[in-house]
């Protein structure tokens, strides 16, 4: 129903920000108006039909006496309210200023044809609606589902408030077909990737492919500099640059090693490298011996046919220390804590799945297996196909929670940057994914 205002309403003022209403007629106001609250919405008007949507925000009592000291006072009501938009000429709504004559000539309580009008205004192939009006249920909201989804999203509440049940239905309609695809039997065009930090996620999409910490694939080559240092290195301690300076050091060197076939090569690159070479790397710097003329490294037998450089990669024996002849190494004793750290990682079975991962067959992953790793974010199943990726983050390790999910992020990202560019060329896209992802830091 629509309330007139000459009786009932007077604007007492108007601003960018604040439109204040005072309601003169506090009975008739009750009975035009029983299911009112804050967050309700009014529109104001001027004389030449210009109209302003506002919200109403609060409201407080105003008390006037009438017919002296000992009269009964009347109470009346000031609303605050705020503009969030407009009617255009068409009656369409809009979101931000417009002009409008002062004063201001007519308020109305905002009726279901009125809501309606605010709330559809979005073009019929772009509507995304996945709630209702809180006043009143039966309006649904409809918002631009291309807008919607391109844009970071926040859902804030206190505890118990309803915020994973409102990220669940906004998935869940985000993911459901429309009538023609339900009818063809195919997927609606979507794939999401949850992270579930508290797995209570899984009941609300059954169908759905379910990654947790018993089969998640994520080796820890692909991490990047920043990463494997705050997963391995300790920042406060005094030897740290050392510590960093050698780890780098050793972790080009190794990917060199095992990808001889890239040209670009550097700390960052994602591809395979051995964590047991480089922790054999820092163990033998730190009980290194070296000449004390030459300052070469005076290794007992090297390992035949192997360069130099990555002599320190294997298990090896150093001559004993000799007075004027031979001296320790540059980084001996440097990493007396490091070293053992690095092996408590890589001893710890609750990190087996970032670094120790394995396939059936026992053998590692490598670089050549980046689509199979990919896949399981962002592919389907042999045996069913779903929208969505649930990974469960419940099993994960605090220490290395933040390193997860920020791998993963920047994976699927880099993937789907450089397979549009795949898509463009239309031929050998995997591969020129795959080369461009490699090359890309």
């Amino acid at each position: 129903m629509t309330t007139a205002s000459s009786d009932i309403f007077r604007i007492l003022t108007v601003a960018p920000s604040l439109i204040q209403i005072e309601v003169l007629n506090a009975e008739q106001f009750k009975q035009d108006a029983s299911d009112f609250t804050i967050g309700s919405y009014l529109k104001i008007s001027d004389d030449s039909n210009t109209s302003i949507i506002a919200l109403v925000q609060s409201f407080k009592i105003k008390e006037t006496n009438q017919g002296g000291e000992t009269a009964v006072t009347t109470p009346t009501f000031i609303l605050d309210a705020q503009p969030i938009g407009f009617l255009d000429g068409e009656g369409n709504f809009r979101r931000g200023g417009q002009q409008i004559a002062i004063p201001p000539s007519n308020v109305e309580i905002a009726d279901d044809t009125l809501l309606n009008q605010i709330y559809s205004s979005i073009s019929t192939e772009k509507q995304f609606c996945f709630s209702t009006l809180a006043q009143k249920p039966s309006i649904e909201i409809a918002v631009d589902g291309d807008k919607f989804f391109s844009k970071h999203i926040a859902v804030v509440g206190s505890t118990g408030s309803g915020k994973s049940g409102t990220v669940a239905k906004i998935l869940q309609e985000g993911i459901a077909p429309t009538s023609d695809q339900t009818q063809r039997g195919v997927l609606n065009n979507t794939h999401i990737l949850l992270f579930d930090l508290h797995g209570e996620y899984k009941t609300a999409f059954p169908k759905s492919k379910k990654i947790d910490v018993n089969n998640l694939v994520l080796p820890y080559w692909l991490m990047n500099s920043e990463e494997l240092e705050e997963m391995f290195i300790e920042s406060n301690e005094s030897n740290s640059h050392n510590q960093v300076s050698q780890f780098k050091a050793s972790v080009t060197l190794n990917k060199k090693r095992h990808n001889s076939g890239l040209s670009k090569v550097n700390y960052d690159t994602p591809v395979y490298f051995s964590i047991d070479e480089v922790y054999r790397y820092i163990s033998n710097h730190n009980i290194s011996t070296k000449d004390a003329k030459t300052g070469e490294l005076k290794i007992k037998e090297k390992v035949a046919g192997l360069p130099d450089e990555y002599q320190l990669f294997e298990v090896i024996e150093f001559e004993d220390k000799a007075t004027g002849k031979i001296n320790s190494g540059p980084y001996a004793g440097e990493f007396d804590r490091f070293v053992p750290r690095l092996e408590t990682k890589l001893n710890d079975d609750r990190l087996s799945f970032l670094l120790k991962p394995r396939k059936t067959d026992g053998s590692e992953y490598k670089t050549s297996d980046l689509p199979e790793i990919l896949k399981q974010f962002i592919g389907y199943t042999d045996t069913e196909n779903e929208n969505i990726t649930i990974i469960d983050l419940s099993g994960i390790p605090f220490e290395v929670l933040s390193i997860v999910v920020s791998l993963i992020s920047r994976l699927v990202f880099d993937f789907c940057f450089y397979y549009k560019s795949a898509i463009t060329a239309k031929s050998g896209w995997l591969n020129y994914c795959l080369s461009s992802f490699t090359r890309f830091f």
